[in-house]
This record gives C-alpha cells, structure tokens and sequence, in this order.
C-alpha cells in the first residue's frame, strides 16, 4: 500500500514538474520551444526570428540578445554624439540644432510612428508665434524635432536607426517634404547602411540589403549603388524629384 502511494506521489511530482517546465519554456519564448516541433518568433527589437527570449511589460517579445544590451537614456545619447560626429564628417551633415531623444514603449512608438515594427522615428512639433508692433502682426513658425527610440532596442542597432533617423531630419531642412517614400526612405537607409559598414557592422549591413521590403528594402537597393558611384551631395540632387521644397 505505501509503495502504491509513493508511486503516485512521484507521478505527480513529474507532472507538476513537466507541467512548470512547459510554462515557464512558453513564457521566455511566447511559443512552444519543446525539443521537437520549436517555432522561432520575430524579435521586435532586431525583427529577427529566435526561439528563446522575454516577453516586455506590453506582451512584444524580445530575443535574449537583444535583452542582455538594451538601450538606457545615457547609453543612447551617447551614440547619437558619435553617429552626428560621424555623419558630418562622412557626408558633411552641418544641422546642428537641437534634436531631443525620447526612449519610449512600443505602444507609444507605433502610434508616433504609424508604425507596429518601427524602431525609431523622427517628429517633428510646429508652434504658430504671432507677434505684435503697433497694428502690424508678424507671425513665424517655431518646430522642434525629437527623436523616438524603442526601449528595447540593443544598443548593436542603435547607432543604425539614429542614422537612419537623423537622415531624416537633414533631408527634412535641405530637401524638403518628401512625396516619393522609397527615394526618402532609401536615403536613409543607404546613409545608415553606409555608417554601420563604416563602423564594423557587418551583420546589419547585410540584413539592411537583403530586406524584402518594397520600401525600405528596395529603396535602399536603389539609392545604395547611387551613393557609392556618385557620392552623397550628387545623389541628392539626382533625387530631388522626390521631395518638394517647403512653401
């Protein structure tokens, strides 16, 4: 009777067990990472497919590698310092006003952004100031521009989407309002692209030139082998077309 008892006791012991080990496997990874049959989810922080990783407060899943290296306040203004510093030097970017850096939740980020897989973006706040001298009235527009990053972006991919986004903020004081998404978004990416080979990033480099995007991707196929051939100030100007001056 008592080993009939421990034999139960033990079977449940390894239920429980099983049981914990299944759960706690779902919860690092948000799928089923058993053995046999493990499906891989899309970090939304790289947006690249892992099998292990955490889940945030908002419920994205985030890979290991990216978790270990997150971004902090300090940590990203520091590389923007370096992608401004690198940017003038490489390309002769000469905007030196104020750009704020905000490190925000994916929520917050998509509805920037418009975005559900951005990890980043650039924003722009415009202010009416309306002055009066006697019975004249001078009215000027004030913007600020303030930059979003994803709170669980690594800091190996950091340094890419400032690039990225302060590319943006060049092309928005000396192009104007883009009106040709994959021209503007292939600058970008081409400037960034360049930066990360620049700088030993090899890896991003190549994801950048293998994404399937019909935007992002194939803009940077077309402006890419532009910024090689021609430099940056010919590229510009071989591309106008796609952004209209600012009345």
């Amino acid at each position: 009777m008592l080993r009939k008892i421990t034999v139960v006791f033990l079977l449940i012991c390894l239920i429980f067990v099983s049981q914990t080990c299944c759960a706690d496997t779902f919860n690092r990874s948000g799928q089923n990472s058993s053995r046999y049959g493990a499906k891989k989810e899309k970090c939304s922080s790289c947006q690249l497919p892992a099998l292990h990783g955490m889940r945030t407060k908002d419920m994205f899943f985030v890979c290991h590698a990216c978790a270990k290296n997150i971004i902090t306040p300090a940590s990203a203004s520091k590389i923007m310092y370096k992608v401004r510093k690198d940017l003038a030097e490489m390309f002769g970017f000469d905007t030196k006003h104020r750009i704020s850096l905000k490190i925000v939740n994916r929520n917050t980020l998509t509805k920037e952004s418009g975005m559900a897989t951005s990890l980043g973006c650039m924003k722009y706040r415009f202010q009416k100031i309306v002055r009066w001298k006697g019975k004249s009235r001078k009215i000027r527009y004030k913007h600020t521009c303030q930059i979003f990053l994803l709170d669980t972006l690594n800091i190996n991919n950091a340094g890419g989407v400032l690039a990225h986004e302060l590319t943006h903020d060049y092309l928005f004081h000396h192009m104007g309002k883009p009106v040709d998404s994959q021209v503007s978004e292939g600058i970008c990416e081409a400037v960034a692209g360049a930066w990360l080979l620049q700088n030993g990033y090899e890896k991003q480099f190549r994801i950048k030139k293998q994404n399937p995007d019909p935007v992002y991707g194939a803009g940077f196929r077309l402006i890419y082998p532009q910024l090689e051939r021609l430099g940056f100030k010919k590229m510009l100007e071989q591309n106008r077309s796609g952004f209209k001056r600012f009345r």
